[in-house]
């Protein structure tokens, strides 16, 4: 993640309200799979749990340090690497929120992993990347080689889990203009860009959209073994 990543993170939830929508699918239709313990890798501000399961025991884990956003009784945080971190307590569902592109440098570690804690359930959410963000994450791929953008990856929990359900929403991102558009797709693409590509993508979303906001399509699949 790029310098003053969290608040990158901060910044963008004040134009996209993904986390409240994440967190009323799985709160709303989903949460007969979430049994605790819950490990939420990569939790940020820990929003996304707090809202959905505040009654639950969840164990929040980020590399970076959230302590100035409080978490409801029951729920703690611990400023851990996912790959390092040893839970307390066996974890009976992992939740991989908007956290693939940071871990999945090696997919087969990745698996390893999750494997090693074996949880009852892992569920995942992740953009779908079609329509204007699709072709955004195309043109990324292309033209920004430090790019990280988030990807689907259907190898991800290994054998044996097997989808259990999916439940997809949209999710807008909305700026006041297209300078700030550039600095939020930046985020969510995982990408530092010097004053030429940051010009150039500026110039694309121009090109693409009329006007600095675009949905983003998302899925949360739960998986069981």
């Amino acid at each position: 993640m790029t310098a003053c990543a969290s608040e990158n993170v901060i910044a963008f939830k004040a134009y996209c309200p993904e986390e409240s929508l994440i967190a009323e699918v799985l709160r709303c239709r989903l949460a007969h799979h979430f049994e605790p313990p819950i490990l939420d890798v990569g939790s940020g501000t820990g929003r996304i749990s707090s809202l959905a399961f505040p009654g639950r025991k969840v164990i929040h884990i980020d590399v970076l340090d959230y302590s100035e956003h409080p978490l409801p009784a029951g729920h703690e945080r611990h400023v851990a690497d996912f790959f390092d971190f040893r839970p307390p307590v066996p974890v009976k569902t992992l939740l991989l929120a908007h956290v693939l592109q940071y871990i999945d440098d090696d997919e087969a570690r990745l698996n390893e992993r999750i494997a090693e804690l074996a949880p009852d359930k892992v569920a995942v959410v992740t953009n779908r990347n079609d329509r204007e963000m699709g072709r955004i994450v195309d043109w990324v791929r292309g033209n920004l080689a430090a790019a990280n953008p988030e990807l689907h990856l259907t190898g991800v929990p290994p054998h044996p889990y097997r989808l259990l359900e999916r439940s997809g929403f949209t999710a807008r991102l909305e700026c006041p203009d297209f300078r700030t558009l550039t600095a939020q797709v930046l985020y969510l693409v995982d990408a530092e860009a010097g004053p030429r590509s940051r010009a150039d993508l500026d110039g694309y979303l121009r090109q693409l959209l009329p006007a600095p906001s675009f949905d983003i399509n998302q899925r949360i699949e739960i998986h069981g073994r």
